[in-house]
Parts: C-alpha cells; structure tokens; sequence
C-alpha cells in the first residue's frame, strides 16, 4: 500500500509547510508562521486603507485602493477560512488513506489511483506556473535597484516605479522602497497559499470522482442480467474448485489419488515380499 499523502499530495506539501497551513503537521512553530504570514497580508490591507484616511481625499484615490486592498482582502479570507478548517482537511487526507487502504480489488484500486494521479499532476502544473510567476516577478520588480548598484548612472532606474508608487499611495519617496518589498511580499505570500489551497481542493474533487467512477463499477455487477451473474460466479466457482471423477464412491481419479495407490501398493508388495522371505 502506498501512503497517499507522499504519493499525490507533495506539490501541496512543499507550498503549505512554509506557510504553517499543511494539515498533517501542526505545532506550536507551523502555528506561529500562520499567524505571523496572516498578520503579513492584514498589515497590507490596514496599509493601503489608511492612505484613505490620511491622504487627501479624492474619489479616484478612494476607487484604486479599495480595487487593490480587495484583492488582497480575497487572499486573507482565503488562508483564514483553510487554516481555521485545517482540521478538517486532515480528517478528508486521513479518510483518502482509510478508503484506499480498504481497496482490494485491483480495478478498483486502478481507479483511485488513476484520479490521484490526476490530480497531482494538475497541482504540479499551477504550481509550476505559479513559481515561474513569481519569479519573473522579482525580476522585473528588483532589477532596476539590482542595476542601480552593479551599473550605476546620474538617473537612478527604479525613477518610473517609484514614481508609480509615491503617486498611487501618495506617500514620500523615501518609503517607496519599504512599500514595494512589502507589497511584493503580501503577493507572493497570498499567491503561494491560494496556489497550495486551491490545487488541494482541486485533488480533494478529482478523489471524489474517483469515488463515484468506483460506485458505478461496482453498480455495473448489479445491474448485470441474472443469467450472467450466474454463469460469472459459475466460472468463478469453478477456477476455485477442485473437479475430479469419481467411481461408484470407491475410487477418486486425481493425482492425490494416484499417489495415494501408489504408496498403499508400495507398502502391500513389501510386506508380502517379507513374509515370503
């Protein structure tokens, strides 16, 4: 038997056991790294919204950050409502192993592989995508202060993303960079759980219709004429059976049989020899 866990569901494992979020290990330190990546995309949110407050106030300003803290609000619902029903999602991952391991039949089991397979697959697919996203992201975010300090000019080459920042939070030039590594962050943190989530219950579904592909292999049996679920357990019957003929009760022709003749043959000749002797 195979542990399903290791098998199907390690893309999820490597993006959620960093962010304190994996079901099947939790202690005191994976909850500490929950709390503290939770309060991370929180810290975001109360951000972008106090630039409402202490910005001056104008209806474009108010339309770009309630856009932009919206998204990041859908992220912080999303790890919070996977890490509240984190038990929950380690009773599903127990109850995968539990129904697998009760498998015997080999279709069967083909089956729930078939569909863990599945799902992994597409979870090794986003994922895959997700981490290229996000590396290409870096780049494209910290390039220019990476070109700043290797090949370095009068005109700095983050001017036009910083002037991007200061003008969309209205905030002074010289937090713009604090600003970016925070918001950089917030995403790649939001975009990893999402990924991780989304993919686990994308795989939670795929097992589901593997369940459902089973039933109706098995229902196939009962709805299967009579006459042929006869002449089935007939055949089945007769591969598990020993046939033999037999002779008005006294003589069973099979090899057990034979060899029991033989013996008894064996042994009458040898002793009528010894009393000739």
């Amino acid at each position: 038997m195979i542990c399903i866990k290791k098998q199907y569901f390690n893309w999820n494992r490597v993006l959620l056991l960093p962010m304190g979020l994996w079901p099947d290990e939790e202690t005191k330190f994976t909850r500490f790294r929950a709390q503290l990546f939770y309060y991370l995309l929180m810290s975001n949110i109360a951000f972008q919204l106090s630039r409402i407050l202490f910005a001056e106030y104008s209806f474009d300003l108010v339309i770009k950050i309630l856009s932009s803290s919206s998204f990041f609000f859908s992220l912080a619902i999303f790890f919070m409502c996977f890490w509240i029903n984190m038990k929950t999602m380690k009773y599903l991952l127990h109850q995968l192993q539990h129904i697998y391991d009760r498998l015997k039949d080999k279709k069967e089991i083909a089956i729930y592989e078939k569909y863990g397979y599945i799902g992994k697959c597409i979870s090794a697919r986003v994922t895959i995508f997700t981490i290229c996203g996000l590396f290409f992201n870096f780049i494209i975010i910290y390039s220019p202060f990476i070109l700043d300090v290797v090949i370095p000019k009068n005109e700095s080459y983050a001017i036009f993303m910083m002037e991007i920042v200061t003008k969309y939070f209205v905030v002074s030039e010289k937090y713009y960079f604090l600003i970016i590594v925070h918001m950089n962050a917030t995403f790649s943190v939001g975009l990893i759980v999402l990924t991780g989530t989304g993919t686990m219950m994308i795989s939670y579904f795929k097992y589901a219709c593997g369940m459902f592909e089973i039933t109706r292999y098995n229902v196939s049996w009962y709805l299967a004429p009579v006459d042929i679920q006869k002449m089935i357990l007939f055949l089945l019957q007769r591969g598990s059976r020993t046939f033999t003929l037999n002779v008005g009760g006294l003589f069973t022709a099979s090899f057990e049989c034979f060899a029991t003749m033989t013996s008894a043959s064996v042994s009458y000749f040898t002793f009528m020899y010894s009393i000739q002797q």
